[in-house]
């Protein structure tokens, strides 16, 4: 028994060959260029969360502490947000001029 495939996942295969035909020859043209491309992408990625976890174990030490009771933590949460998104961008730009 045969059971069709869908046109949408053959459209889906379809693009994840162009996609890596595409890839594969940027990575040909200009290795340096890719590999801190996606270096830079990956650490804009993660620095959010990065510093979503900073911001958390800065908090529990202040409360374990004991030296406050809570802390205003919507704030400074956006701050590390947009300190980490800000540095992403500016390695980003310092490394391949992106």
């Amino acid at each position: 028994m045969n059971i069709p495939i869908p046109k949408s996942v053959g459209k889906f295969i379809e693009l994840s060959s162009n996609i890596k035909k595409v890839l594969s020859l940027a990575y040909e043209i200009d290795k340096h260029l890719i590999i801190k491309y996606y270096v830079t992408a990956f650490i804009g990625a993660v620095a959010p969360v990065v510093a979503g976890f900073i911001f958390k174990f800065f908090i529990d030490q202040l409360v374990a502490s004991g030296q406050i009771k809570s802390i205003p933590s919507f704030p400074l949460m956006i701050f590390l947000i947009f300190a980490a998104t800000c540095l992403s961008y500016l390695l980003k730009l310092l490394l391949i001029g992106v």
